[in-house]
């Protein structure tokens, strides 16, 4: 049985698994009750897409804090993945920790959500993609997610990213409320 610390550090440490339990929890919960209508509220629902937008911002933000003042060590982790040619592991991990820090950025504030959501997603399936082929080919290498020497790789990482990429889905398509636009804050109704 877990201690109360044990869940306060787990809650603390990694957010995105309370996220994912609870996110599949309410969804198991609609799906059994057989009300897909109420599933779909939800899912179509403006403040999903912000609870959403906040939780990946934030999640970003942090990611590249550890990496934009070493940029050595997270190109040595990149180099590890061997996906990237040699020539532009350097330039990725110059790049990639100003993206993610940008991207999560204008998440948070409204600003341009479908095109951060983009570049966010694009990454996300990056990762997912890298992460896979290095666990199927069964490369002991370091994540570098949160922190430049970070922990080993795990099929967790890819059930992480997933989530995240579902919860993108959602912003991209979903997402009207408190986007910044020249007027300031407002409710835009999207077309999709």
């Amino acid at each position: 049985m877990m201690s109360w610390d044990g869940f306060i550090r787990v809650v603390f440490e990694y957010p995105w698994v309370v996220v994912t339990i609870l996110l599949g929890l309410l969804l198991g919960f609609l799906a059994v009750l057989g009300d897909v209508k109420k599933a779909k509220v939800f899912w179509y629902n403006p403040y999903v897409a912000v609870a959403f937008r906040l939780f990946l911002g934030v999640s970003f933000i942090v990611a590249s804090m550890s990496k934009i003042p070493h940029p050595a060590e997270f190109a040595e982790n990149i180099a590890a993945f061997q996906m990237v040619p040699f020539w532009g592991v350097n330039l990725m991990g110059l790049i990639m920790p100003w993206a993610e820090l940008v991207c999560g950025l204008f998440l948070i504030l409204g600003i341009r959500t479908r095109a951060a959501a983009t570049i966010i997603g694009l990454m996300l399936v990056m990762f997912i993609v890298g992460l896979s082929v290095n666990l199927i080919k069964g490369t002991p290498i370091n994540c570098g997610c949160f922190e430049s020497v970070g922990e080993p790789i795990n099929w967790d990482l890819v059930v992480r990213d997933a989530v995240m990429l579902i919860m993108i889905w959602q912003i991209f398509f979903y997402d009207r409320l408190f986007v910044f636009d020249r007027g300031g804050f407002i409710w835009r109704e999207r077309k999709i």
